[in-house]
């Protein structure tokens, strides 16, 4: 099983060097950004990266979020009513890279996880629903258990691990 809460687990260069040709520009350069956020998180970038390709289908999007909106994890608004463009977070681009972005996914990984942020300094317009003595503040250590509850598939966590050891070149 793969930690969320967990140091680099690969080097940046190993997440590079095995991310797919079919990977869009922008997903090379949200590399960067949640590289960044995870280490100021204490999320592992790995498992950042790993959601993202998932989430925006390697950068290549397709649904409702677009790459404009600097959107690493399809993290939706506070009050989403749907799975409409205006659900979801729009955190825009800092200097073409998807900084805030990638700060709110970490942030709300971590509290996933268990690990507290301030709702009051966060970027994660959804933390003020993932906090101690909610429903999923602690409820995943690993990634496996996002199933469910980032998303409501069954296997969601099995396929973002997929593509974390595609990432981390373990793919078995």
């Amino acid at each position: 099983m793969i930690p969320i809460i967990n140091g680099p687990s690969v080097p940046f260069v190993t997440l590079v060097a095995n991310t797919p040709a079919r990977a869009s520009s922008w997903f090379r350069l949200a590399l960067v950004a949640l590289w960044d956020a995870g280490i100021a998180d204490g999320v592992d970038p790995a498992v950042l990266a790993g959601q993202c390709a998932h989430e925006t289908g390697w950068g290549n999007f397709g649904g409702a979020v677009t790459p404009d909106m600097g959107n690493t994890c399809g993290l939706k608004v506070k009050n989403a009513k749907g799975d409409r463009k205006e659900d979801h977070a729009d955190f825009g681009l800092q200097n073409g890279y998807p900084i805030i972005g990638a700060l709110a996914h970490a942030d709300h990984l971590r509290l996933y996880a268990g690990f507290p942020v301030d709702p009051r300094t966060t970027h994660d317009p959804r933390a003020v629903y993932v906090q101690p003595g909610s429903k999923g503040f602690g409820k995943a250590r690993y990634v496996r258990e996002l199933s469910g509850l980032w998303a409501p598939s069954k296997t969601y966590g099995d396929q973002v691990e997929d593509k974390i050891e595609l990432l981390r070149g373990r793919v078995m």
